[in-house]
């Protein structure tokens, strides 16, 4: 883990550490905090995103989800009660969601109705699949999900300036930055409309992006048609919590026009959407 401390008020100042995890760069910014402060809240981040990895990671061979999917069409598996929540929530956000956003999108294309054949025992917190071939993955989630865990570490850490990307896909403003009022976020992509202001404010808020940055690029299905999104374009969501955002930003990519208003009428969070 590398870091920067500027020096600003006596012993307190402005803390920047960057490392990989998940698949990506994580880049910290913590002010007003020494610099050891800093340094100790940054390893708290740090050992809750690999804890978080253990549980959600499909590609781990050690975590809890890689061995659910392993098992779960043999018999009911018994899971964490953070997994088990995890999974209701992300239940929860397809339905909301209009079946647009689907932690089985990786599973066998053949299989239809997918969600149907997750089977979750709330008394018994066990997971059952009732095909072979369903997969779960929660790589439109869990960043959301981790930027949620993270502002209760700094919160509990009495942290009240705060920045934290994940990516450039996943970001969580907290309070203001250093000089000035909450924290300025440059939508960089070359391949947002001119009619929309690249830059945004964000204060206590979230702001994820699902997206192609390149013509070939091909990483997002539709659940419902099982084809590929093609093209450039993105679409980037500010809520209050990090996990909805990443679904809804996840589904309104892959939404038509008129899934889109369906979706949106579900959400009464403020939110702004660029395209």
């Amino acid at each position: 883990m590398q870091n920067i401390f500027k020096q600003l008020h006596g012993e307190k100042g402005v803390f920047y550490s960057w490392y990989e995890a998940m698949h990506t760069r994580i880049d910290l910014i913590i002010c007003n905090k020494t610099k050891e402060e800093s340094i100790l809240i940054t390893q708290l981040i740090e050992k809750e995103i690999q804890r978080i990895e253990k549980v959600s990671n499909r590609f781990d061979e050690t975590s809890e989800l890689f061995n659910l999917n392993q098992t779960a069409h043999i018999k009911p598996v018994s899971v964490s009660d953070e997994l088990y929540s995890i999974l209701s929530d992300c239940c929860d956000l397809h339905v909301q969601t209009c079946q647009c956003f689907d932690i089985t999108i990786q599973s066998v294309p053949q299989l239809t109705n997918r969600m149907g054949k997750l089977i979750m025992d709330d008394i018994q917190k066990t997971v059952y699949f009732t095909r072979k071939g369903i997969s779960l993955d929660l790589c439109g989630y869990i960043k959301g999900y981790v930027l949620d865990c993270i502002r209760k570490i700094l919160e509990t850490n009495h942290i009240s300036d705060a920045l934290i990307n994940l990516g450039n896909s996943s970001i969580l403003a907290i309070g203001n930055q250093p000089l000035g009022q909450g924290w300025k976020i440059e939508l960089g992509s070359p391949n947002f409309s001119a009619t929309i202001d690249k830059n945004i404010i964000l204060k206590n808020e979230t702001l994820t992006t699902s997206g192609n940055k390149r013509v070939k690029q091909r990483h997002i299905k539709h659940p419902i048609t099982n084809q590929w999104i093609t093209g450039i374009r993105e679409v980037s969501v500010v809520t209050s919590t990090g996990k909805e955002g990443e679904a809804l930003s996840t589904a309104l990519f892959v939404a038509t026009e008129q899934e889109r208003l369906k979706i949106l009428a579900n959400f009464s969070f403020p939110y702004f959407i660029f395209k």
